[in-house]
């Protein structure tokens, strides 16, 4: 028994997230954390954030490849230079659980997280039932590198083209999940576009939004629909900004990654589903 703890002390997982600094992966984090306190595993997390870029992800998976990682989480982007840097994972046979967002093309053991697509079509319902099915939409996403943010993008769309003929979908720009970002653009749209009377997002960058609406010097009223409820969100919410929240739950969805792959790493079970999906919940401002 003593020889088995000291080798399992020499386990290292790895949790690798492309985001701006969010708290939304905090509470991932956070999840994982907690199942790992929890468990027996008596070995080392190696936690790195990169930016939104092909090439910052690709770096840290080289460099994790050469670690000796027992198994990594991760939220990937879909390129297929990423794919390429998960082949030396495969070939030492490292599990991959991939988190909040897939990589369907690879050979991961399990992804975890929301379906999508589903609040994606939600997300088209909740708008369609907030303006009477009448207004112009930007769509506000994340990254079109994140299979999760375009699954969002493709469940709004298929929803509105179905459901919402006066319902029009002006522009789909990306924020990098930045409020900075999303600051600017919003102010750009709002001068642009004076029909626009609504905002989709689909991950981070409401925050920046809602402050651009605070400052507008004419105000007009803008539906938001946005993902997430954070100590930042609330605030919107209830001040009105944001119309409603699709809310994930992050810390349940971090704990859950990092379940599955220790059941693996430590007796090589493999989950009934590679697809676990959690449900999200509406949020609007008289609930928070």
């Amino acid at each position: 028994m003593a020889e088995k703890k000291s080798s399992e002390k020499k386990k290292k997982i790895g949790v690798l997230f492309s985001t701006h600094e969010s708290l939304f992966y905090d509470s991932l984090l956070e999840g994982i954390q907690a199942y790992l306190d929890d468990s027996s595993f008596d070995g080392e997390i190696i936690y790195e954030r990169t930016p939104f870029s092909v090439e910052g992800q690709c770096k840290k998976l080289q460099e994790f490849s050469n670690m000796g990682l027992s198994g990594l989480i991760f939220t990937p982007i879909d390129n297929p230079e990423v794919l390429e840097h998960l082949v030396p994972f495969y070939d030492k046979k490292i599990p991959i659980v991939t988190l909040n967002t897939d990589l369907p093309k690879s050979n991961r053991l399990a992804f975890v997280g929301s379906d999508n697509y589903k609040c994606g079509r939600a997300s088209g319902e909740l708008l369609n039932m907030i303006t009477a099915g009448r207004c112009e939409v930007a769509i506000i996403t994340g990254s079109r590198d994140f299979v999760g943010h375009e699954s969002r993008i493709k469940g709004f769309k298929d929803y509105i083209k179905e459901n919402c003929p006066k319902i029009l979908i002006e522009d789909v720009i990306e924020c990098k999940n930045d409020d900075y970002t999303a600051y600017d653009m919003t102010n750009r749209l709002l001068l642009a576009r004076p029909t626009l009377s609504a905002l989709y997002f689909t991950a981070g960058g409401a925050v920046g939004a809602c402050k651009a609406l605070e400052q507008m010097t004419v105000p007009r009223h803008i539906a938001v629909v946005a993902f997430d409820l954070t100590a930042q969100t609330k605030v919107y919410l209830k001040k009105g900004l944001i119309t409603a929240a699709l809310v994930q739950n992050p810390v349940e969805q971090g704990k859950k990654a990092m379940e599955v792959l220790l059941k693996n790493i430590t007796d090589n079970t493999v989950p009934e589903s590679d697809e676990i999906k959690f449900p999200v919940t509406v949020i609007l401002r008289e609930m928070v």
